[in-house]
């Protein structure tokens, strides 16, 4: 092996000599392997220089804190050769968390010295340069630096520091695309996950691969591995971090990975506010690729971003690279802040290298009040003869018509809209007779009727009951129902005209004396609950979005005015829920909600209401 130019002294402190003039006792050292010869060098001087301006500082001459032992190799513990180990000393400073290194090199006994250093928080790591493969280690005996277990603190005192480096493992395998061409020139990153603990691996060593694609990894200490393949060029990085748990000395072959062309897989996210900035913060592109091998699909999670607004307030846009082929489709989630509904898009194929394009349109909670099917609310109400009535909405603060829609209703003592209860897609209504059963009556989507059937008897204890759409946030339509007591319960739907378990949600809901859903009202994607109480004040509740409530609020005063209060749905088209009541004079007014938790200006919308009760 040629020398380099340098002697270790009778101290074991490694001298720098360019000119090739040590002294007589001086010990050539062995030349470093490739990629470690001019840091060696570097810190060499750098020792020496720290070195000689602590003999020049008098008050620090006195002190003489070392660190000093012997580095041994393999289960044989044979003592390192002289050179054969480099030794770093590494000073951390607490002031602004910087490192300050400090080198030596083992010498013909596998001895290594430092001496008079400053007292701090110290790390030593110990890198084996020579031709036998042992793993570079961190003492006490460590895959990588590690501040709960490889830091120490030197005082005035002289240390004792011995390691015995484990045989080095190796990993190697071929990095090609996916044609099958090998690639050269891509980087390949080793990283070991602390054994000790830690999610973020630490860099442990950097190559190239060669023209034919390989790349092989020596002298890496035993642990759990991560590699990340990178290139310039037009393939996005690949990450192997599973199956890569090293023992001491073991062989790993045969550790190839696939690299893909750049994808890009984008698009719009359609809906009232899914633009605006205020609203995109709390909504995320969920990506699910399909890994399943048969004809039905097994959809599994492959990323999420978030959605970003754009020019245009109803139109929300996102952006997701990075992909592998296969089959792909999207979901929007949101917050407890705005929860749009259940939604998945179309599935889309994505090949090596492709960019697609995939819109999704999705629907905020809604109180659902169209029974006509032309996506307008209307308003259903029963006369006093026992008829029930529909007055078609056209999605503009008027009306397109109204119609008999069924008779017979007075034996019933309550009726109210009951959204798509069925889930079949439709608008509901449900009654319940004198006796206390519950009647589901299922709506054809067109102003009529599929069928109707008992879903629930002794309901006579409640005294208000009505659907807020889907309160509990699993996705199907649920009941609340206010006892004599003053307790709110919580019936959910399970998406097929029956229920799940009932449970309590609220105390003291009889001080008010109308109790009824508003929907989305306040802009949040919610099902919302309002209440007025015997001073006319008006409090609209919140829903959590999963069953709760979040803090009420006060939205209106001077309600008392009104025999009958109701949520109409979105009855000015505006994309926000809006309320409507009816005074002492049969004049029908609408308040339309500005999507904030407030108003827009009111108008009256209809008058000889007085003798219609609505089913609301």
């Amino acid at each position: 092996m040629s020398r380099k130019v340098g002697y270790v002294d009778d101290r074991g402190k490694y001298i720098d000599d360019r000119q090739g003039a040590g002294p007589a006792y001086g010990r050539p050292a062995r030349r470093r392997m490739g990629r470690r010869l001019g840091m060696a060098v570097l810190a060499a001087l750098a020792l020496a220089a720290a070195s000689q301006s602590l003999a020049l500082t008098p008050a620090m001459a006195a002190e003489t804190p070392s660190i000093s032992g012997t580095v041994t190799l393999g289960s044989a513990s044979t003592p390192a050769g002289d050179g054969e180990v480099v030794v770093t000393a590494r000073l951390y400073s607490a002031f602004n968390g910087s490192w300050t290194e400090m080198k030596t090199q083992t010498d013909a006994e596998g001895r290594y010295l430092f001496e008079s250093l400053p007292r701090g928080s110290y790390e030593l790591e110990f890198d084996d340069v020579g031709d036998e493969g042992f793993a570079t280690m961190w003492w006490p005996s460590h895959p990588v630096p590690s501040p709960n277990v490889t830091r120490f603190q030197l005082g005035e005192e002289a240390l004792q520091r011995d390691i015995t480096l484990p045989p080095g493992a190796s990993l190697a395998g071929t990095v090609r695309n996916t044609d099958g061409v090998p690639l050269g020139a891509v980087r390949v990153t080793a990283s070991a996950f602390d054994p000790e603990g830690g999610d973020v691996p630490v860099t442990v060593d950097t190559m190239l691969t060669a023209a034919d694609g390989i790349y092989t990894f020596d002298g890496l200490p035993p642990a759990e591995y991560s590699l990340r393949f990178s290139t310039a060029t037009e393939y996005q990085p690949a990450i192997l971090e599973s199956g890569l748990d090293l023992a001491s000395g073991e062989v790993r072959t045969g550790v190839d990975v696939t690299m893909y062309r750049y994808t890009r897989l984008s698009g719009n996210i359609l809906c009232p506010r899914c633009g605006d900035p205020e609203v995109t913060p709390f909504l995320s592109v969920q990506l699910e690729r399909d890994a399943g091998t048969g004809a039905e699909p097994v959809w599994e999670g492959a990323g999420t971003t978030p959605v970003s607004p754009t020019a245009s307030a109803d139109t929300g846009y996102y952006t997701l690279t990075g992909l592998a082929p296969g089959s792909y489709r999207i979901r929007v989630d949101g917050d407890e802040s705005w929860t749009p509904r259940p939604n998945a898009s179309e599935v889309v194929t994505i090949g090596d290298g492709d960019e697609a394009l995939l819109d999704l349109s999705i629907e905020f909670s809604r109180l659902d009040r169209d029974f006509s099917g032309d996506d307008d609310p209307d308003v259903i109400v029963r006369s006093r003869g026992g008829g029930l009535l529909m007055y078609a909405g056209d999605g503009a603060s008027g009306w397109s018509g109204v119609s008999t829609i069924g008779s017979g209703w007075g034996a019933m003592n309550h009726v109210f809209a009951a959204g798509d209860f069925s889930g079949d897609g439709h608008a509901d209504v449900m009654a319940r007779d004198g006796a206390g059963r519950l009647f589901l009556y299922r709506g054809d989507g067109s102003g009529g009727w599929l069928d109707w059937g008992v879903v629930g008897t002794g309901w006579s204890v409640m005294n208000s009951i009505f659907s807020p759409g889907d309160f509990s946030g699993d996705g199907h339509v649920d009941l609340l129902a206010r006892d004599g007591a003053g307790n709110l319960w919580l019936y959910p739907g399970d998406g097929a005209g029956g229920f799940g378990s009932v449970s309590k949600v609220g105390v003291g809901w009889n001080v008010y004396d109308q109790v009824f859903a508003v929907g989305d009202f306040g802009g949040y994607g919610r099902a919302n609950v309002m209440g007025r109480n015997s001073a006319g004040q008006l409090h609209v509740h919140p829903s959590s979005g999963s069953g709760g409530w979040a803090p009420p609020s006060l939205v209106g005063t001077g309600w008392g005015g009104f025999d009958a209060v109701f949520g109409s749905g979105d009855f000015t088209g505006d994309g926000n829920d809006d309320v409507m009541g009816r005074d002492a004079s049969g004049r029908l007014w609408l308040y339309p909600g500005d999507g904030f938790s407030g108003w827009k200006p009111r108008s009256v919308v209809g008058t000889g209401w007085s003798s219609l009760s609505f089913v609301s």
